[in-house]
């Protein structure tokens, strides 16, 4: 068998390549997140790993793409800030919900953080579709990795999650550790534009956002109380507190930023 090799990057879970392939925990989501990337593969979305299977160790296997990934030091690579991703990952996320669209799986599933069925009003959502879970090859995105935190939302609400983390919707002082730009709401409306969101959405865009970062809070929160050893980590590393600056961020230029989405 070939070496394992750990892959550097995620705040949740173990992750390893071992050759071709990329080995990953499994949880009660597992197989609800199984059957949305093999729903993926079925209607030929080029942006997402195709299952392979459960190896002897009950692991997850999922194919590997080859790339670079902002990985674990600071600061990020300039290809994770510039224009141009933005712009593909905007509308790689409208290609994504247009890919599942009509995807609905019959009976409610259990996700990581939620179980039931996927509502009228909404699609099977990566939900969290970030700088740091892209793969980038060659000038141009050519994955979306990390689909644990998959589960039916509104479109508009994975839209904001990006918008959080491309804007970036960061303090000046999280912004310089990741070497990232400050024209955030330029950028928003850049990733808007690629979407094709519309103007109803572009209204209520950051009031979406909002919600979604309290929801975030609460999730790690939840989980970290429950004693998953995971998210306890994330607490005692700041980055709720860090989560906390960027509502506060959010809420100072939500005026701003709306205008120039307008």
């Amino acid at each position: 068998m070939d070496e394992e090799v750990p892959l550097l990057g995620g705040n949740v879970g173990t992750v390893v390549r071992v050759g071709n392939t990329v080995r990953r925990a499994t949880g009660p989501w597992t197989a609800a997140v199984h059957e949305l990337l093999g729903h993926l593969e079925s209607v030929s979305f080029g942006y997402s790993p195709r299952v392979l299977g459960i190896d002897a160790q009950g692991r997850e296997v999922l194919t590997f793409v080859e790339g670079d990934t902002v990985g674990v030091t600071h600061p990020w690579p300039a290809w994770a800030w510039s224009d141009d991703t933005v712009t593909q990952a905007g509308r790689i996320l409208r290609e994504y919900h247009d890919a599942v669209r009509d995807f609905r799986p019959s009976g409610p599933r259990t996700w990581r953080s939620a179980v039931g069925p996927v509502g009228a009003d909404e699609v099977l959502c990566h939900n969290d579709v970030a700088p740091y879970n892209i793969v980038h090859r060659d000038g141009r995105i050519v994955a979306i990795i990390d689909w644990d935190f998959a589960k039916p939302a509104r479109p508009v609400v994975d839209l904001a999650f990006s918008a959080w983390t491309f804007g970036p919707v960061h303090t000046a002082a999280h912004a310089r550790l990741l070497d990232a730009p400050m024209d955030t709401g330029r950028r928003i409306r850049l990733l808007a534009d690629a979407y094709g969101l519309d103007d109803a959405g572009r209204a209520g865009l950051l009031d979406v956002l909002a919600t979604r970062m309290q929801a975030s809070i609460d999730d790690i929160e939840a989980f970290a109380t429950a004693g998953d050893e995971a998210f306890v980590r994330l607490v005692a590393d700041g980055h709720v507190a860090r989560m906390r600056d960027d509502q506060a961020w959010l809420a100072a230029n939500h005026d701003g930023w709306r205008a120039l989405l307008a």
